[in-house]
């Protein structure tokens, strides 16, 4: 892990440990109690359910609705997402006429994605950072930045790889979210693997430097079913372990956890 915070690498992180450090310039939060970087192999998407068709149907509803909030259609349009999961929202836009391309650290998301009917050809692992068939017009980010290793230089290949006049629509955890200081420790959020929770404003820096700017927030609810809860009431008491395929059960709700949702585009 970087010493500096990554929103302002020109800030060091403080020297003595403590539970989060935040950055004095914007409020981003990174984890300081120590514990071994993640790693993200094949039992990752298995012990939280990103296979789980449920799962996959209620995060395809949700990118619907924030792709609603912020008018874009992706008819047409190149669309990358990093840290794609278990695929289900790239074979959905795969369907609505979107050339689609994904990266992805998991193999065996790679796998289920295309199994979904997403072309191979279509999915790179997350590194090293490749060189893209495609432009991308729009960048998604579903709750995956927070997991990036060095986002300053994922935003730096993101100017390299873009359209002109590309966009990005990232929603993450907001470190200045009402439910983070109320909840601490018992925060959804609040998991070994979330290194950052970042804040607007450390999103904008990093994205700033790659000549992105925001171009609108929005408030970002999700499409919350059984399943999801499920996955992370384990993952928080610590049971990493295989989770169950669920079938619809028809239990939804529209639910923001304490996210953000930004747009932001080339300058």
């Amino acid at each position: 892990m970087s010493h500096a915070f990554p929103c302002h690498p020109e800030r060091a992180l403080p020297a003595e440990p403590r539970r989060w450090w935040r950055c004095p310039d914007c409020g981003t939060c990174v984890r300081g109690d120590g514990g071994a970087a993640p790693e993200y192999g094949d039992d990752y998407p298995a012990a939280r359910g990103h296979h789980d068709p449920e799962v996959g149907r209620a995060k395809v509803r949700t990118l619907e609705r924030w792709l609603g909030a912020v008018e874009l259609g992706v008819a047409g349009l190149t669309v990358c997402e990093v840290g794609f999961g278990g695929g289900a929202c790239l074979a959905a836009l795969h369907a609505k006429g979107a050339r689609v391309l994904g990266l992805e650290p998991v193999a065996a998301n790679r796998a289920h994605a295309h199994a979904l009917g997403v072309p191979r050809e279509s999915l790179f692992a997350a590194e090293p950072l490749p060189t893209l068939p495609h432009a991308p017009d729009l960048w998604l980010f579903q709750d995956s930045f927070e997991h990036v290793p060095d986002p300053n230089a994922l935003a730096a290949w993101l100017a390299r790889e873009s359209a002109p006049g590309a966009r990005a629509l990232l929603v993450a955890p907001d470190a200045g979210a009402l439910s983070r200081a109320l909840l601490g420790p018992l925060w959804l959020h609040d998991v070994p693997d979330h290194r950052v929770h970042y804040s607007r404003a450390g999103v904008a820096a990093v994205f700033a430097r790659a000549g992105f700017r925001v171009a609108r927030s929005f408030r970002p609810v999700k499409c919350i079913s059984a399943a999801m809860v499920w996955s992370h009431l384990r993952l928080l008491a610590g049971a990493p372990r295989e989770a169950r395929t669920t079938r619809a059960d028809g239990f939804h709700v529209w639910f923001n956890l304490g996210e953000m949702g930004l747009l932001l585009e080339r300058a």
